[in-house]
């Protein structure tokens, strides 16, 4: 397989060098892994990706002798011996879509038709990002995978496109969040493609351009629809466990408050962001699996009068605000006469909101439970 090159244009030249190939300037990698989908540096490296692998080429000019770095001439990179990312005798980790990939500050992230795994290389170290969604992918009859970089949040779009059992086409929008690793949330969205300023993202959606940015987060909110956020607790999957209490931290963001424009000294007495999060319990919660279910239980736990936490021992039946968090344990299931506590390998607690109008941010989640015993 071989890969040329150009001459490079000069600053101070009239010559279109891009047009010339000189007769040594190529390099050929030797393996046959499948046609060439992509090109892209990062770093010192030249990535060259094909259907069936992944090949770098490095550029670093640092040598290593007696723990000393020794700087040398920067080499031409066709000079340098190449390597494959994946050493396997058939290919791993091949890119056969070549718009189903992103690049940016997290590094280097693609689809795999083959594997249905969503992988990516950052510091030429590989990591499979799409475990905990794998079995879902691998359910599905994929069309084509789409990403989008929103750099303001720090977290990739994933746009899905699935073909039912009726042929017809699906979208899945998944944001994976770059800091903590982890997928956090769908959406009722999708995108074909998308582009990035230094600061704004832009997707492509049935030839309709929009602009996605801090600006314009949330400007979409309809508050006549209800909105929910689940969470899934399964540590220590095979023990049973009793579920005692919820613990989290939710906040109603204002964006438009007064409250967010900083002065070195506040004009009413109070700092800066002190009233731009006000706290909100959200209208109510349901917690299940495959054996208990709480039902929805609808919250009430802020006094119209005040807006401020009622914290009422008569008010027990809705959370309660203590140093900063809310604070929910009336978890029955009152459908169950054997048991009404709330037990099993995992739970899912599913938060729900209606007449949503501004923004609502979760900063923490946690639960107190206790073990029963292994299975």
């Amino acid at each position: 397989m071989f890969n040329y090159r150009s001459a490079v244009i000069s600053d101070e030249g009239r010559t279109n060098n891009w047009r010339w190939f000189e007769n040594d300037a190529y390099k050929n990698i030797e393996e046959n892994k499948g046609n060439i989908t992509n090109l892209l540096t990062i770093g010192n490296y030249l990535y060259i990706h094909t259907e069936h692998s992944l090949f770098a080429f490095s550029e670093d000019n640092t040598l290593s002798m007696n723990n000393k770095n020794l700087q040398v001439a920067t080499p031409d990179v066709f000079d340098t011996e190449y390597k494959e990312v994946f050493i396997t005798k058939l290919g791993y980790g091949g890119l056969q879509d070549k718009d189903s990939w992103i690049s940016g500050q997290f590094g280097y992230i693609w689809f795999n038709n083959d594997t249905k795994q969503i992988l990516k290389v950052y510091s030429n170290s590989m990591d499979i990002i799409s475990k905990d969604i794998q079995e879902w992918l691998e359910n599905c009859d994929i069309v084509n995978v789409k990403f989008a970089n929103d750099i303001i949040n720090n977290r990739i779009l994933i746009n899905i496109s699935i073909k039912d059992k009726n042929w017809n086409i699906k979208y899945f929008t998944l944001s994976y969040n770059i800091l903590s690793k982890t997928f956090i949330s769908f959406h009722d969205y999708h995108f074909t493609k998308s582009y990035n300023t230094k600061n704004k993202l832009y997707y492509l959606t049935n030839d309709t351009i929009n602009q996605y940015n801090k600006n314009s987060y949330g400007s979409n909110i309809d508050n006549s629809k209800s909105y929910s956020v689940s969470f899934i607790v399964n540590d220590y999957y095979n023990v049973i466990k009793y579920l005692e209490n919820i613990i989290y931290k939710l906040r109603e963001r204002n964006i438009k408050s007064e409250d967010y424009i900083y002065s070195l000294i506040p004009s009413g007495g109070d700092f800066p962001v002190e009233k731009g999060l006000i706290p909100y319990e959200g209208t109510g919660i349901r917690v299940f699996n495959d054996i208990i279910d709480t039902g929805n239980i609808v919250f009430n736990s802020i006094d119209s009068t005040t807006n401020e936490p009622k914290n009422t021992i008569n008010e027990f039946k809705t959370p309660y605000w203590n140093l900063g968090n809310w604070n929910f344990n009336y978890l029955k299931d009152f459908n169950n006469s054997l048991d009404s506590r709330l037990y099993g390998n995992y739970f899912v607690i599913h938060f729900f909101f209606g007449n949503v109008n501004t923004l609502i941010e979760f900063e923490d989640f946690d639960t107190n439970m206790t073990k029963d015993k292994n299975l």
